[in-house]
């Protein structure tokens, strides 16, 4: 069907009219946001945050929907099988390679006994830290402020800092990367914790982070560590910090299909800026 003039509703940008539309993106000038256009995954846009108008057009849209999502299932059903073939495939190899080593040297390999391993940690002593001052966060006006952007002067120590002062959820010593605000798992804040320089070191034994620019954050693994978030498509709350320097917001963030793989997960910024109106209420 032709989508093209057709009328919408986003949760956020109020009433607008598709001006076009690929096999992968949308593109949808707004009423509220002049010349602007904005771009949304195609169909995938339709799923939950923009409605259309016209009841054969939404009814059409579902249908893709529901189709991408079951060949999306079906390209990660076969890439985490091919994963688990190949771990299997190197674990024979190395066991292998591991019991032609040992006959070939005629003998086991030598434990160190229990006495050395005790004395070995014992001769160690722990040197003397003095420990600095932990930075701050900086929140001056945050709780006056019914959005926050990537823009914003807005800093935190921490992400229990993060969920207390931005979303009033009193978990001052959360320490994970993600918190879900639902058991559905429909919307969660991610605490990104990227490298100093970039790397493309793809021999990460568990996810590594890299940004690759403003708008692009890629999470990678040369090992089967599936996880949900690597499979989710629900948009994402991002808080990046690098070493040295606190967390700031840097947009919300949603998988990038195109481009992941179950060991390589890329995402998008699909805004720049958060409503922050249900927190206040």
């Amino acid at each position: 069907m032709d989508y093209q003039g057709a009328k919408v509703t986003h949760a956020k940008y109020g009433e607008g009219t598709i001006t076009e539309v690929n096999d992968t993106h949308v593109f949808i000038r707004f009423d509220s946001l002049k010349e602007e256009i904005k771009k949304f995954p195609f169909p995938q846009c339709f799923e939950k945050f923009i409605h259309l108008d016209d009841s054969e057009l939404k009814e059409s849209a579902s249908s893709l929907v529901d189709q991408a999502r079951m060949e999306e299932q079906k390209r990660l059903d076969a890439e985490k099988e091919q994963l688990r073939n190949e771990v299997l495939a190197m674990q024979k190899v190395t066991m292998t390679s591991r019991q032609a080593k040992l006959a070939t040297m005629g003998e086991k390999p030598k434990r160190r006994s229990s006495s050395r391993r005790k004395t070995a940690g014992a001769a160690k002593k722990p040197s003397a830290v003095t420990s600095s001052p932990s930075p701050a966060s900086f929140t001056e006006g945050l709780e006056q402020a019914l959005e926050i952007t990537v823009s914003d002067p807005w800093t935190f120590a921490s992400a229990g800092d993060i969920l207390k002062q931005v979303f009033h959820i009193d978990e001052e010593a959360w320490n994970r990367e993600f918190y879900y605000f639902d058991e559905a798992r429909t919307k969660a804040v991610w605490f990104v914790r990227l490298p100093g320089p970039l790397s493309s070191d793809t021999s990460a034994e568990t996810w590594a982070y890299e940004r690759k620019d403003p708008s692009v954050i890629r999470m990678y693994t040369r090992s089967l560590s599936l996880s949900y978030h690597s499979t989710a498509d629900e948009p994402l709350f991002v808080f990046t910090r690098v070493p040295g320097e606190l967390y700031r917001f840097a947009g919300v963030f949603q998988r990038d299909s195109e481009h992941t793989s179950p060991r390589d997960v890329w995402f998008n910024r699909i805004s720049e800026s958060l409503d922050l109106t249900p927190w206040r209420l």
